[in-house]
């Protein structure tokens, strides 16, 4: 019966992953303007080896608002957008691809970790959450912080310290390159992992050193980047450090109330609508009828509960007693969940936030797949309960996702736009539509790129730059 259960999880996990590439184009609708300054930014450099700016080949491309897009992102973009065009299901689908690639990253560290049944589950969980979900299906590069977190784990689980260390820097690294909020969260996760190995008995020092210099030698030019303000752009505008948030919390609060707000927005992402009810407000990272959790989280994080109850009764009884091994590894895991959160509770707007913890859940799905894994083996019956709601959850989500949410979503994804452009027929109708979106490059550029003949990257921004000028 349990050998069935897991290949019933196989199956679901592999269709599960299959709808994810399903329907890019109609839910969620539209082309928010994230999704369009990355897709033009990729179009221009795959095209004319520049960026929408027309700067060639960059670290990190500038788009004059938010985050530059990173290097680990944009390259690998102009690959896939040579075998696959530049349709919105096209960049969409690269959203979608490296979800796939970091369950499936997920799945070989849960098995280094923890063995196949904590693998199966594990990824059965990351497959079936709302937010991993969500985030898959839009264009956008905040995804490729977890699969470099988690290989960069699983190399420092390998064999061979000093590869595993060195290979680690790399992969974190990159993850620090991908996402704003890892560049916080990686070291302190390396930190308490250094920490926890050391309790376990992992005290040489020599691959601690070469996982560092690893780590600070790729990241060089970032931290120069960093340092000269390049890349704290949108952080100084959003952070509760910035001028403008600290200016309207007055003199007199600066320095005294600072470590407050940190704790309330550190707690406001542990609302219990936030995390088990609606999730995020915001519909391009929810569709805010479901919480960060799915029901398979909630249910592991239930039994999770009441399987720690009953192992310490049994210690208390004198009938077991805890292993160290278990209770660091649950340290690092649970560590790296409330760590996730503190990037996202250092910035005041839209909190809470579930983008900038998005590194919460490859450690939420590896807790998960844990604690199912540990269940099954002690109570086989308990394999049926998850499937039932795993597939229970998996038909009310996906429905509510390709059914009711598209129209909620509309425009907050600027759906409207698409449509004037997808009816444009005549030189006066694009000539209408530049002028209506002349406060808007990238909306007016990417579908003027892909909608109208003879469009390129240079030509596209030209056109608006004289569009900008009309009074």
């Amino acid at each position: 019966m349990h050998a069935g259960a897991l290949v019933v999880a196989a199956l679901v996990i592999l269709a599960v992953n299959v709808i994810r590439f399903a329907g890019l184009e109609q839910s969620p609708p539209g082309f928010h303007v994230d999704e369009l300054s990355g897709a033009v930014t990729v179009q221009c450099l795959e095209t004319e080896g520049v960026d929408a700016t027309g700067k060639p080949y960059p670290l990190f491309a500038n788009l004059n608002y938010g985050s530059p897009k990173p290097p680990t992102y944009l390259y690998p973009a102009i690959l896939w957008t040579r075998l696959f065009g530049h349709s919105i299901g096209s960049y969409r689908a690269f959203s979608a691809f490296i979800t796939v690639m970091a369950i499936g990253m997920l799945f070989a560290l849960a098995r280094r970790m923890f063995g196949w049944e904590a693998a199966v589950w594990a990824a059965l969980t990351a497959s079936l959450s709302p937010t991993v979900f969500q985030i898959s299906r839009v264009a956008l590069e905040p995804g490729l912080a977890p699969f470099f977190v988690m290989a960069g784990i699983f190399c420092l689980l390998g064999r061979r310290p000093y590869v595993g260390a060195v290979l680690g820097g790399l992969m974190f690294a990159l993850a620090m390159y991908s996402y704003p909020p890892a560049r916080l969260f990686v070291p302190l996760f390396l930190m308490l992992f250094v920490v926890t190995r050391w309790l376990r008995g992992s005290r040489r020092l020599g691959p601690v050193f070469a996982l560092g210099a690893a780590l600070v030698i790729v990241n060089i030019p970032l931290v120069l980047g960093t340092l000269s303000g390049e890349y704290m752009g949108r952080f100084n505008k959003i952070g509760i450090f910035s001028e403008e948030f600290l200016a309207e919390q007055g003199k007199a609060r600066r320095l005294k109330d600072i470590a407050g707000i940190f704790v309330q927005n550190y707690a406001q992402h542990l609302r219990p609508d936030f995390l088990f009810i609606n999730g995020d407000e915001n519909f391009v990272y929810s569709t805010g009828r479901f919480g960060l959790l799915g029901w398979l989280d909630m249910l592991a994080l239930a039994l999770g509960i009441v399987l720690v109850i009953f192992e310490v009764c049994r210690s208390t009884r004198g009938a077991s007693r805890l292993k160290l091994s278990d209770i660091t590894v649950s340290v690092e895991l649970i560590g790296g969940i409330l760590l996730a959160i503190v990037p996202a509770a250092l910035t005041w707007q839209d909190i809470p936030h579930s983008l900038r913890m998005l590194l919460y859940w490859p450690f939420l799905a590896l807790l998960s797949g844990w604690v199912l894994s540990t269940l099954c083996r002690r109570a086989p019956f308990v394999a049926p309960v998850i499937l039932a709601v795993a597939v229970g959850f998996g038909t009310v989500y996906l429905r509510h996702y390709f059914k009711v949410y598209p129209e909620r979503a509309y425009y907050m994804f600027s759906t409207f736009t698409k449509d004037e452009a997808l009816s444009a027929r005549t030189q006066e109708d694009w000539m209408k539509f530049m002028y209506r979106y002349r406060r808007q490059d990238y909306h007016t550029r990417y579908y003027m790129m892909n909608f109208l003949k003879g469009q390129t990257c240079a030509s596209s921004q030209r056109a608006w730059q004289e569009v900008h000028k009309i009074p």
